[in-house]
């Protein structure tokens, strides 16, 4: 393909920059939840193991900051998480034709490109996540975070009428640390009214290509429970 009309359509389609990031097309049932993100302003849902959401929600992030100039901002538990993602970031970030030579700025956990577009990576405990005007903010993994509550109090005020939210988790139970993603999950209502995304581990072709069995006897009940069939179960083991 003419080098400058893969730059065109790497603008124009997100479905092949997230081709060109990871040398995978999306499933049916991610191509589903890319549709859900886009057509509505707030998203939640519940992820099982190897489903792709945190992937897909950072190169969504990061594809509007580098091409629709918004301001985005991706939000983890624990400063190695956001360490992670932003070294993950970068790493796909450069298999994108032209990808780094859009980068105005590279430091301190946040992208800056030619557009005026950035994208920020915090820990729910950093206190620079407070203050700033976002235009689309993910959330990974808040059922493991410590003080997801007021961790989010403090990001509500970076979201406007026209803000948009997305929220992915694994399980942790119904009570702990696990209990706002629950309560938010099943009962709704923290920023608007959140459409729930809903998907099975079924839906992904991943999980034709392993062996469910060894995999449950890895995991354990438990675990099978919650990080495949991503049900809220009781006592949980994953908090500190």
């Amino acid at each position: 393909m003419n080098y400058w009309l893969d730059i065109i359509r790497l603008e124009k389609d997100f479905g092949y920059f997230f081709e060109k990031c990871t040398d995978h097309k999306l499933y049916d049932c991610q191509k589903r939840y890319v549709k859900c993100l886009i057509d509505n302003r707030e998203v939640i849902c519940k992820k099982y193991r190897s489903g792709g959401f945190t992937t897909i929600n950072v190169l969504w992030s990061l594809w509007n900051a580098m091409f629709n100039g918004e301001t985005n901002m991706i939000v983890t538990g624990r400063c190695i998480d956001a360490n992670w993602l932003y070294n993950f970031t970068l790493r796909h970030l450069r298999k994108v034709p032209n990808g780094l030579a859009n980068c105005n700025i590279i430091q301190n956990h946040r992208i800056t490109f030619n557009n005026n577009g950035i994208l920020y990576f915090y820990n729910a405990e950093s206190s620079s996540s407070r203050g700033c005007a976002i235009d689309r903010l993910y959330l990974d993994e808040p059922a493991f975070w410590k003080n997801a509550d007021n961790t989010f109090k403090c990001l509500y005020p970076t979201l406007s009428s026209t803000s948009s939210l997305s929220i992915a988790s694994t399980v942790n139970g119904k009570s702990g640390n696990g209990e706002w993603f629950f309560q938010r999950y099943s009962y709704g209502k923290f920023h608007g009214q959140p459409t729930v995304f809903k998907t099975i581990y079924t839906d992904c072709p991943y999980y034709k290509t392993i062996d469910l069995k060894q995999l449950k006897a890895a995991l354990g009940e438990e675990g099978w429970k919650q990080e495949v069939l991503c049900e809220f179960v009781e006592p949980m083991k994953y908090d500190d």
